[in-house]
């Protein structure tokens, strides 16, 4: 599995309480709706889920800030970079790779290193099934 700059469970309130309350509200009119999405009832339906599986995971985080004039020392990116090693380490099989060059659209700025991600994956798997005696 890999997941692209991904939010998880819980934190996306955190995280907007670190905006201010400006860029909040313009971020929400960028998105169109002028709300923001229904996290509560998508973190619901991810607790009633089974545990993470023990598979394969690549979580690939931007490396550059997101926000506007922001820096990597910033409080949201330090939240933002924990969640994403959070991610990464809900299987044994996971890693963290940061997009030096993207803020959060890293398929259409670095799109090599999502379809290097999904190749590693692939590849691997190819290779446990080769070794797996029929």
């Amino acid at each position: 599995m890999v997941l692209v700059d991904s939010s998880s469970v819980g934190l996306t309130a955190e995280l907007n309480a670190l905006l201010p309350p400006d860029l909040l509200a313009e971020l929400k009119r960028q998105e169109g709706t002028g709300q923001p999405p229904d996290l509560d009832s998508s973190d619901r339906e991810i607790d009633a889920a089974p545990a993470f599986p023990n598979i394969p995971l690549i979580v690939l985080a931007h490396g550059k800030p997101v926000l506007p004039g922001g820096s990597p020392n910033d409080p949201w990116e330090k939240a933002w970079r924990s969640m994403q090693v959070e991610l990464a380490s809900l299987s044994p099989q996971g890693r963290l790779e940061v997009a030096e060059h993207s803020d959060h659209s890293i398929p259409t700025q670095e799109p090599d290193l999502v379809v290097g991600a999904v190749a590693d994956l692939t590849r691997d798997r190819h290779q446990v099934r080769k070794s797996v005696p029929v």
